[in-house]
């Protein structure tokens, strides 16, 4: 494709915003850099929560000169965000290049400009940056942490209908619980998992199963046997490297 010169960011922001002021600093390098090359970047932010995430997003983007248009998201989710973004985009007749991020800090803002590269360099229509491509990866990625990564993927995917319906809108991993907490100007005082057993049961039966409530014959079964269980090796592992819940306990510095 021809080279763009105008680029807007679509990023929605759903549950915890910690991130956000660090995603604004990035995107700024990113304007920056694409601005000493003639083109224009500016953000689109989609708050689906009570509107403090845009409301400091603005903020933080009028003190670093980065264009910011704050509007709601909708609350489908930030699937439907993704899509509204677009819709407002290409109504306003904004950009001629839609970039996306999430807000939970996994990607890279600072990257914006290399990728844009690439689409024009080869010619293409659509490019999407990934750390767990072939050439691509993570400086300092140790194989523990890589390892922890994919358990973390592993635990993410047990969010079930369950959770939807208790109100939870996403499932944590020790780490990244922790690092959004700090990042939200907090000290991590304690962490850790609880409920090892938990995992394999919960799975089970809200995952795999599909089961929306909670019955008394899985209560049951779990109070008397997998508690029971979970405890003894918790008495035994005094830092689990998984469990059903987290702890943790954080304080204002």
């Amino acid at each position: 494709m021809d080279e763009p010169k105008a680029i807007t960011v679509v990023l929605p922001v759903y549950g915890s915003f910690g991130p956000v002021p660090a995603l604004m600093r990035d995107l700024t390098v990113a304007a920056y850099a694409l601005r000493c090359r003639g083109m224009h970047l500016d953000v689109l932010l989609l708050d689906g929560g009570s509107g403090e995430a845009g409301r400091e997003a603005a903020r933080d983007a009028e003190n670093l000169g980065l264009p910011l248009e704050v509007a709601p998201g909708p609350a489908a989710g930030p699937g439907n965000a993704y899509v509204d973004g677009f819709r407002r985009v290409v109504d306003a007749g904004r950009a001629d290049l839609v970039a996306t991020l999430d807000a939970t800090g996994r990607h890279d803002p600072t990257q914006i400009p290399h990728l844009i590269d690439r689409l024009v360099t080869s010619d293409l229509d659509v490019v999407i940056g990934s750390r767990w491509v072939r050439g691509s990866g993570t400086p300092g990625l140790s194989p523990s942490r890589w390892a922890l990564g994919r358990l973390a993927d592993a635990l993410e995917v047990r969010y079930s209908d369950l959770d939807y319906k208790a109100g939870h809108y996403r499932r944590y991993v020790l780490p990244q619980l922790s690092r959004l907490t700090e990042a939200a100007g907090l000290v991590v005082e304690k962490a850790r998992y609880f409920d090892v057993l938990g995992v394999v049961s919960y799975y089970l039966v809200y995952k795999l199963l599909r089961q929306t409530d909670i019955s008394g014959s899985p209560m049951w079964g779990y109070d008397r046997v997998v508690v029971p269980v979970s405890r003894a090796l918790q008495r035994v592992l005094r830092r689990p490297p998984l469990g059903e819940n987290v702890l943790l306990v954080a304080t204002k510095p």
